[in-house]
């Protein structure tokens, strides 16, 4: 019947793609695999972030008074005199929240739309069209 042909046909459409998918990274796409990712960014772009919030309190004072600190050591080295270790870490535990949500969806779920999309357009034009973004600028 038509609607078994349809499932055969989405099936194999299915398994091709899975079978693409395979090639171009050696992965097995499952909740793992997006788990990971999603984890992966947490990490990725929460710490980093925060590592960098004392360089960032020093930026956003020098650009309120320029002549404030000489350089952004001296500006690290004045924050720590004069108001201890909490002046140059101000700000990091909405850094780190905010920054991990952002990785967390940034990388996890762009594996996962990546695959979405890949199933719905078919493993041919998935793996045509992959860098079409990149193919435009010529």
């Amino acid at each position: 019947t038509a609607t078994q042909s349809t499932w055969g046909r989405i099936r194999a459409s299915k398994l091709k793609t899975q079978s693409y998918l395979k090639a171009m990274g050696g992965d097995q796409h499952d909740l793992n695999y997006y788990f990971k990712c999603m984890i992966g960014g947490l990490l990725g772009c929460g710490l980093t972030h925060t590592f960098v919030v004392p360089l960032d309190i020093v930026k956003c004072r020098k650009q309120v008074d320029p002549k404030l600190y000489k350089s952004l050591f001296d500006g690290i080295s004045t924050i720590r005199r004069t108001e201890g270790f909490g002046g140059l870490t101000l700000g990091w535990v909405p850094t780190l929240i905010g920054y991990s949500a952002q990785g967390l969806g940034k990388f996890g779920f762009y594996e996962i739309f990546k695959d979405v999309y890949a199933n719905i357009v078919g493993p041919d034009n998935a793996y045509k069209y992959r860098t079409i973004g990149l193919s435009l600028i010529h």
